[in-house]
């Protein structure tokens, strides 16, 4: 018996020794084709991307920063859009938009709440290193390294103005999306920002007939409205929004001194620009101390009506998950054609049912508890919206808005300081 045992064991190394060989021969004797002289096809294997190219393709993105950067700095708008043109080659057409910084802040979500999620270092870099520089030096990823932004800031021809009620609302979108994108990542349930990203059908040169039409319509849009999806629709801005707030480093629309004149006020087609404001005058501020007071009041309501409205939806909004449509399925009575098959794939598992619905159990409860904390958090989030709409600040020059800016430098030519002092330079070069 032992013998017996030790061939078996013989043979398995064998038969693992020559398993490297196995697809150069063929299964069958190949036909005689010397008559026709027809080629036998050569049997290809694609290969997998090397893993030392994810590095190259952080150390591009490390080294766009740092130039984004250095353009800011030296206030040179021809620089800032040829970089934004590489990053839309590179980064867009060549990596077909992937790996993105907008769609890792997935990866980063659902690596926190699931402890058996692995997410590669690259992912974690593209994450962070934008919100890194955006700390310090402002939203310079938006401006030139972003390949949904850049692509969308050559493509404006002609700026029309949005009306800042309607752009103060829109603006809210982008929060809405984080919080559900979140949501749907933290319970393993889909990647929504990768899904209706509407510019990687037009870096794949392919898509679905309603992704072409999205983008289709959000390339359209962007050719007269300043980057539509950055300001009204990307849930990663509002992390950069956040950070850029507090930067050291960020641009100004003035090289030295802001001189009053005016004339950058219509300068960002991205209303990322904030005016002179003169002090309150002590009517005003009894209107804002009253507003304040009346916030105060309903903002404890405005987070318990936004908690109950998580709450209301997270069963709807669970059903988006797979495992929960199975366990639907398959307690359903009369089952459509579409459930038939979800549950015939699921009899092919071998699976047992009462684990189908403990984890379906399971991931309705992670929904009503992120569905509850996202739905407060929005409710917070809209007062305090509401009430910084509403308070004024004294501001005694034009300075871009650090969180709304997108770093571009378009209104940097609009700036008389600027052009004395680009003539001082031409002059300093033709004297050297």
């Amino acid at each position: 018996m032992r013998n017996i045992s030790k061939i078996l064991f013989l043979s398995a190394v064998i038969m693992l020794g020559f398993s490297s060989f196995v697809t150069a021969v063929d299964r069958f004797p190949r036909p005689d084709f010397t008559e026709t002289k027809h080629q036998h096809p050569v049997v290809q294997h694609v290969q997998p991307r090397p893993a030392v190219l994810e590095y190259v393709d952080t150390a591009v993105l490390l080294a766009c920063l740092i130039l984004a950067v250095l353009a800011l700095r030296s206030r040179s708008r021809r620089n800032m859009s040829l970089l934004a043109l590489f990053s839309v080659i590179y980064f867009g057409f060549y990596k077909q938009g992937c790996v993105c910084s907008v769609g890792s802040l997935q990866n980063m979500t659902q690596a926190i709440f699931q402890s058996d999620f692995f997410i590669p270092l690259v992912v974690v870099l593209f994450f962070v290193l934008p919100l890194i520089f955006a700390l310090f030096f402002g939203r310079v990823f938006c401006a030139a390294v972003c390949p949904l932004g850049s692509l969308q800031e050559t493509l404006l021809i002609k700026p029309v103005k949005v009306p800042v009620w309607l752009e103060k609302l829109l603006r809210f979108i982008p929060y809405l999306y984080l919080s559900f994108a979140i949501l749907l990542a933290a319970t393993g349930t889909a990647y929504i920002i990768c899904q209706f990203d509407p510019f990687v059908s037009l870096y794949r040169m392919n898509g679905s007939f309603n992704m072409l039409v999205l983008t289709g319509s959000i390339i359209g849009i962007s050719l007269f409205v300043g980057r539509p999806y950055c300001r009204f629709i990307c849930p990663y801005s509002v992390l950069l929004n956040l950070c850029s707030k507090f930067s050291s480093w960020h641009t100004a629309i003035t090289p030295d001194k802001c001189v009053r004149c005016g004339l950058c006020k219509d300068a960002c087609p991205y209303g990322a620009i904030r005016f002179p404001e003169p002090e309150a005058s002590d009517v005003e501020n009894k209107k804002q101390k009253r507003l304040l007071k009346i916030l105060l009041l309903i903002w404890p309501f405005l987070i318990i009506v936004g908690a109950g409205a998580g709450l209301f939806s997270a069963e709807a909004l669970s059903h988006l998950n797979k495992t929960v449509e199975r366990a639907e399925s398959l307690s359903s009575g009369q089952k459509t054609p579409w459930q038939l098959d979800l549950v015939t794939a699921f009899r092919q598992t071998g699976a047992a049912d009462k684990d189908l619905y403990a984890q379906a159990t399971r991931i309705l409860h992670q929904f009503e508890i992120g569905s509850t904390v996202i739905g407060g958090g929005l409710g917070f989030l809209l007062g305090l919206y509401i009430l910084r709409m509403n308070i004024r600040r004294r501001q005694d020059d034009y300075l871009p808005d650090r969180g709304l800016c997108f770093s571009c430098g378009r209104c940097h030519a609009y700036c008389p300081r600027e052009q004395l002092r680009l003539k001082k330079l031409k002059e300093e070069n033709n004297a050297g």
